[in-house]
């Protein structure tokens, strides 16, 4: 049976956690449909979106000691971050290398779904089960964002179409970071309070 540093988990968690927020408001800063097309606010936005996305995936790849997934995630979110600051700068009248750079980035983020998500829900597998369901859960509930961004960005020549495709993985979105930010505050206590409780193991000592 693996044994995890619990006390570790927790601290990463605690700092994944707090990146949350300011993540949602840098992007929306990046987001032309919001701040239109001031070149200032989306050049600050998209530097400031780098170094936060930059930032989670160093605490990311300080728990590959854990689970080498996290390793993986680190990596992929790296890629994430070229391409999004790649398409920030594409012009607006390049929409095929806009949808493609877009397509591939949602490849990546599906890849890095699959490695972050589950390697967070079998560490809590063992302080709390039922919240590495939610782990799982939220894996899913991002695959299906990504699949509804897809079909949003292959039809932006259907306006109706896309219209609702954006509405509904706006809504999804919104989901996805409400679950996640509930999800890494109470695996950070959970880890916090079975660090406490069993102590770091020794990894001579196998887990009675």
């Amino acid at each position: 049976m693996k044994t995890y540093d619990y006390a570790k988990c927790a601290k990463y968690y605690r700092y994944l956690l707090l990146l949350v927020i300011p993540g949602i408001i840098i992007g929306l800063l990046t987001n032309e449909r919001i701040v239109g097309n001031s070149p200032t606010v989306k050049t600050i936005g998209v530097i400031l979106r780098i170094i936060i996305n930059l930032v989670e995936a160093y605490f990311i790849y300080m728990l590959a000691s854990e689970d080498e997934r996290y390793k993986k995630s680190a990596i992929l979110e790296v890629c994430i971050v070229v391409f999004n600051a790649a398409n920030s700068f594409i012009p607006a009248e390049k929409i095929s290398l806009r949808i493609i750079i877009s397509l591939v980035g949602l490849a990546v983020g599906v890849f890095y779904a699959i490695n972050f998500f589950p390697a967070n829900a079998d560490v809590l597998s063992g302080p709390d089960p039922a919240l590495s369901a939610k782990w799982h859960l939220i894996k899913k509930l991002f695959l299906i964002l990504a699949a509804l961004s897809c079909v949003s960005v292959m039809m932006l020549f259907a306006p109706l179409l896309a219209v609702l495709a954006v509405l509904a993985a706006s809504i999804m979105t919104l989901v996805v970071y409400i679950m996640e930010l509930i999800a890494l505050s109470r695996s950070s206590k959970a880890c916090a309070l079975y660090a406490e409780a069993v102590g770091k193991p020794d990894a001579d000592e196998p887990l009675n």
